[in-house]
């Protein structure tokens, strides 16, 4: 959400320019006003659900995958971040073959650790990034 009031400071400054000049500019407002749109819009697309027993993702371009503990090979982080070390991509591989990734940027740090540690046995939120990239 603050990343959005961000984006959003230059429509909030054009619409004070329009304001100040009473002459509003519906192009400029709509042009200002699409960044912090589209990125609202792609945040509210993503979900993950993790239970107990399954794995639900689901992003804006791709679909939804459900997948139950007993399918999973093995949950790792596969892509990091060059400035920060934190994963930014984890790859779920399937017993079957195959697998999907999942984005991790725009989730929180305890939801990444919850996912890299759920096919541990007695699976903890206390892990760190370090155990990561291990």
């Amino acid at each position: 959400m603050i990343l959005i009031g961000i984006l959003s400071i230059p429509a909030v400054l054009w619409i004070l320019v329009m304001i100040r000049n009473g002459r509003p500019d519906a192009e400029v407002l709509v042009f200002t006003m699409a960044l912090p749109i589209a990125f609202a819009i792609w945040l509210a697309a993503i979900r993950l659900d993790i239970s107990e027993n399954q794995i639900a993702y689901r992003s804006l371009f791709g679909r939804a995958r459900t997948v139950c503990r007993a399918d999973v090979l093995s949950i790792g982080a596969s892509a990091f971040s060059p400035t920060s070390g934190e994963p930014i991509s984890v790859n779920v591989r399937l017993k079957g073959g195959g697998g999907f990734e999942i984005n991790a940027r725009p989730l929180s740090r305890e939801a990444v650790l919850r996912l890299l540690r759920w096919t541990e046995p007695n699976n903890s939120m206390h892990a760190t990034y370090e155990d990561a990239r291990a």
